[in-house]
């Protein structure tokens, strides 16, 4: 699981149980840009928040780290959910099938925008 955030949760112990729980359920909360010999799904979170700005530069932060994974049905798939007060799918494992694909539905997220951040409940509806 990757958290893109600026480090600001307004959901104080919530968060700290969801990291606690995350390590209860072996989620791996890093990633390796390279070509597996195994199948990954990836749901990167993604804060939306008022704070997060300029978003253009989340946008092309998001598009780099997603051009070094090799995005196959049958290798690597990956979603994003955004979240500040609320947590939205912006697109499933299964929704796209190229990195292009990915790369492109990444560089047209538009930012949620809200005036608080619920990164507990965020990794929470990942799962």
């Amino acid at each position: 699981m990757i958290v893109l955030t600026d480090g600001e949760s307004h959901d104080g112990e919530e968060l700290k149980d969801a990291l606690e729980e995350c390590e209860e359920r072996n989620v791996t909360r890093y990633a390796i840009a390279v070509r597996c010999s195994t199948y990954m799904d990836i749901v990167i979170v993604l804060d939306g928040s008022n704070s997060i700005y300029p978003w253009y530069e989340v946008q092309n932060f998001l598009s780099n780290i997603l051009s070094k994974f090799f995005i196959d049905p049958e290798q690597i798939q990956v979603g994003v959910l955004q979240y500040s007060e609320v947590a939205v799918h912006e697109w499933t494992l299964k929704d796209y099938k190229t990195a292009e694909e990915v790369i492109e539905a990444a560089q047209n997220i538009s930012r949620q925008e809200g005036l608080e951040t619920r990164t507990a409940s965020a990794i929470h509806k990942a799962w």
